[in-house]
């Protein structure tokens, strides 16, 4: 707990001060966090002459993953590099055991596997901010770029994780998946639907089923009650234990359509089968010199992800 405090305060004086202003005590520490980490490096620019250190911020992975969205639900996949990868699929449950009569032999039904590319897009984003503020506010600098950083993350790759087309960016949740069930009435849900959809998934699947709406959806759906005027929405009892809607968790996400016309308002299924792939670490750049003369420093981030 100390290194990683004494790493962060490294990284609060670098933020405030650049690579050149650390005290000797916080050098150490930041080494000590880029060996454990083995992810920063300092590159200087040819063009420009400056500096430009590169350093991954941990916390900014676990700030990100607050917002909640697809990634709390889905499986994550982390990668050293970014180059694109043949994820191996497979789907067998066409296919069924079937009795053998003595002395007969059985017919050979091979296992038939696809593949799904998963690339890595670059996501990026930058602040600037002057060096008076840097060096004379008493706020937590560290914190601050990764609240701001994580936050224009997660809503950059979300609404991509949600609802991305699969080529230029990622693949989402709700391009990628059939229509299991259509509202009786057009911009309305009704107990019946829910059920519907529920049993449009296979069994197999429903064992670790979940629900994704948008927080709008939700407020609708705690409104719905079953034929014996219950509500169909139930709250956790105990101490974190999770909201449930017909017996099953769900996750609030705001790039997740309305209920309205044609629109895919609500999933269900495993979300776990969904994968995330981060690329290489989240990092954060310093540049001192691209405005120099206005008296600022910049902030950059770079990430690379795909779904």
């Amino acid at each position: 707990a100390r290194r990683a405090d004494a790493y962060t305060a490294a990284f609060d004086a670098y933020l405030r001060y650049g690579a050149s202003g650390l005290m000797p005590e916080q050098r150490q520490a930041w080494a000590v966090g880029v060996r454990r980490e083995e992810r920063a490096q300092s590159t200087t620019a040819a063009a420009g002459g400056y500096t430009i250190p590169t350093i991954t911020v941990p916390e900014l992975v676990r700030a990100v993953e607050d917002f909640g969205g697809v990634r709390p639900m889905a499986r994550v996949l982390t990668t050293t590099s970014g180059e694109e990868m043949l994820w191996p699929t497979n789907n067998d449950t066409g296919n069924k055991a079937t009795i053998v009569s003595e002395g007969t032999g059985q017919s050979d039904t091979d296992i038939t596997f696809g593949q799904k590319a998963i690339a890595s897009f670059m996501y990026g984003t930058m602040a600037t901010a002057s060096i008076q503020l840097l060096m004379d506010t008493a706020i937590d600098m560290g914190g601050l770029i990764n609240d701001v950083f994580a936050e224009r993350l997660f809503l950059g790759t979300n609404e991509h994780f949600t609802t991305g087309n699969g080529t230029t960016q990622p693949h989402g949740v709700l391009t990628a998946s059939a229509a299991g069930a259509t509202a009786a009435a057009e911009g309305q849900v009704a107990y019946d639907d829910l059920v519907e959809l529920e049993h449009s998934v296979k069994k197999a699947y429903r064992r670790r089923g979940m629900w994704m709406f948008a927080d709008t959806t939700l407020k609708a759906l705690k409104k719905l009650k079953d034929a014996d005027g219950r509500p169909i929405w139930v709250p956790g009892v105990a101490v974190r234990e999770p909201d449930t809607l017909l017996g099953y968790g769900y996750g609030v996400n705001d790039d997740m359509p309305e209920i309205e016309g044609a629109a895919k308002s609500i999933a269900f299924g495993d979300f776990n089968t969904y994968l995330i792939r981060d690329s290489g670490p989240m990092m954060v750049r310093r540049l001192e010199e691209r405005y120099a003369e206005k008296g600022q420093v910049a902030f950059i981030l770079f990430s690379r992800h795909d779904g």
